[in-house]
């Protein structure tokens, strides 16, 4: 199991479709320095690891995701964030579980504001 930021939590899709299986988080070092995440946002991630593990076999890694995952036959949930295609493209991953939408889209694409809307009686378009 490949763990992402964005993938943390226990109704991830990939992490409920395979329980048994050990997951492995690596903190992306190059794009963590780009990121430039705050200390806070940091304890969080590792918090987060850290409560996942008292339920399940947690790995931790630094470094480059692609090279510390490279051989490894992982399953993973689709993070609709930039970078996530090509790491997954380079890992090439057994399975890759559909992201869960938090709101689903009204029709047209992801990139359109009016995609997101809410339909409500009072604004029906």
């Amino acid at each position: 199991m490949w763990l992402t930021a964005e993938s943390l939590g226990d109704a991830d899709p990939a992490l409920a479709a395979h329980p048994d299986l050990p997951a492995v988080f690596v903190f992306d070092t190059p794009l963590l320095a780009r990121l430039r995440l705050s200390g806070k946002r940091l304890v969080f991630l590792t918090e987060t690891l850290a409560d996942l593990a008292t339920r399940r076999e947690v790995a931790i890694h630094r470094g480059d995701v692609v090279q510390q995952l490279r051989e490894r036959d992982v399953a993973v949930t689709f993070a609709p964030v930039p970078g996530f295609r090509s790491r997954a493209a380079a890992v090439e991953p057994s399975t890759v579980h559909p992201w869960r939408w938090l709101f689903r889209l009204q029709g047209g694409p992801v990139s359109s504001y009016s995609a997101w809307r809410k339909k409500t009686a009072a604004h029906p378009g």
